[in-house]
């Protein structure tokens, strides 16, 4: 079906109605958005909370549950049955992906987690040490030093689409300054899978905890 796209010109009287009107379209949308985010507190939570309620209650459910909050929240939000064992993504299935991508994809994987890695290498920041000028205190010494984090985890975004992309720009910088443990997480599909090219990019990057 092809929408009808219509032009009118500003400040007219037809284009204050088509505003007026799609400003109350817009308004009429926030609210329907805004009763379905306290639709979904109450379902969860036997009451209306709104969406930042949500959220840290289950941060804190997660925090004193573990998985079991999350096997918890990825049925009633994802609609996806998965145990503390299938949270995680095993070696095997992940080598798996890996083999079944397209070759011409992999290889885009590659050349942009290696073009990623120049430029993250380019912006690495040196360490800046002052000298103590002459005359001041003996073995003073001021300054920047950089260290990187040990260990860090990694948002994809997932569900209903694949963003292997995220795995890149997320991963890559973070190996780049050092980084030595990486865990990446991302929500599955309605079947409880994870999409081929998100894992193939972690397989690239060797990121084996997901």
């Amino acid at each position: 079906m092809i929408t009808p796209i219509t032009i009118v010109k500003v400040g007219t009287a037809r284009a204050t109605r088509a505003l007026t009107k799609l400003s109350e379209r817009l308004t009429a949308l926030e609210q329907l958005d805004s009763v379905a985010h306290r639709a979904r507190g109450k379902s969860l939570f036997g009451k209306i909370l709104t969406p930042e309620q949500v959220v840290n209650r289950i941060l804190s459910d997660t925090r004193a549950k573990g998985d079991d909050a999350l096997v918890y929240y990825s049925k009633h939000l994802d609609g996806v049955s998965l145990t503390p064992k299938t949270l995680r993504i095993s070696d095997a299935a992940r080598r798996a992906a890996y083999r079944r991508v397209a070759p011409t994809l992999r290889a885009a994987l590659e050349l942009a987690a290696a073009r990623i890695a120049d430029y993250q290498q380019r912006l690495m920041p040196n360490d800046v040490v002052n000298r103590p000028a002459k005359g001041g205190p003996l073995g003073a010494r001021a300054g920047m030093v950089w260290s990187p984090l040990r260990r860090v985890g990694l948002y994809v975004p997932g569900g209903t689409a694949a963003y292997p992309s995220s795995v890149l720009m997320n991963a890559v910088p973070a190996q780049v300054a050092g980084v030595k443990e990486l865990v990446v997480t991302t929500p599955p599909n309605r079947d409880g899978a994870i999409s081929d090219s998100v894992l193939c990019a972690c397989e690239i990057l060797g990121i084996r905890e997901i």
